[in-house]
């Protein structure tokens, strides 16, 4: 089948099978944030939410609020249902919330802090049968989760795979470890987050 979705004077065509159906959710309230941090040369970035505490964590970048290239420190953007943490990417920098924000009124600010995207790359676990080894990394802010993936970074596994998971983190001291799917913990190392990209090698035995 065939629908029209139209906003703004825009009007864009969607096709779908038609054994299959899908649906489309309005959300028509606005929240006008403004941020504080990124200027200068640190815009334009990616301002998006990290996942609900104690849900697994996205790819950073993926999920994004108002446009998808912040070139300004405010604009008007759909209301969340729920309070979420911040981050805000650009090419030379990362940026994370110091609170929690609410982007379920009509107008919110968001402080944000220097920040370390924090890839963990672990090329070993490629051949692992555990299908189910998370990554978690602990900071002054809190603790959160994200599922291994394989990806092409030139690793050491089946046809240059490694297990990646991608984290945004407060700059300072965190804490990492890759947890099997039963529970035990499989690998663990402390440091210090202090630039905008940082990467992992896990070595396990």
């Amino acid at each position: 089948g065939t629908a029209w979705i139209e906003e703004g004077g825009k009007r864009i065509r969607v096709k779908g099978d038609t054994r299959h159906s899908f649906g489309l959710l309005a959300n028509p309230y606005r929240c006008d944030l403004k941020i504080t941090g990124p200027t200068g040369y640190a815009l334009p970035v990616t301002a998006g939410p990290l996942a609900p505490e104690g849900q697994m964590e996205p790819e950073p970048g993926i999920q994004y609020l108002g446009p998808y290239r912040w070139r300004e420190t405010r604009y008007t953007l759909p209301r969340l249902q729920e309070a979420r943490r911040l981050v805000a990417l650009g090419r030379m920098s990362s940026w994370i919330s110091k609170e929690i924000v609410r982007v379920d009124t009509k107008t919110a600010e968001a402080t944000f802090v220097p920040a370390t995207r924090l890839e963990v790359r672990w090329a070993q676990g490629v051949d692992s049968e555990d299908r189910g080894v998370t990554a978690e990394v602990s900071s002054a802010f809190e603790t959160r989760r994200a599922r291994l993936l394989p990806r092409l970074r030139g690793g050491t596994g089946r046809d240059g795979r490694t297990l990646v998971a991608t984290f945004v983190v407060p700059r300072g001291p965190v804490t990492l470890l890759l947890r099997s799917s039963d529970g035990p913990v499989l690998w663990t190392q402390g440091l210090q987050a202090k630039q905008p990209n940082q990467v992992v090698e896990v070595k396990t035995p």
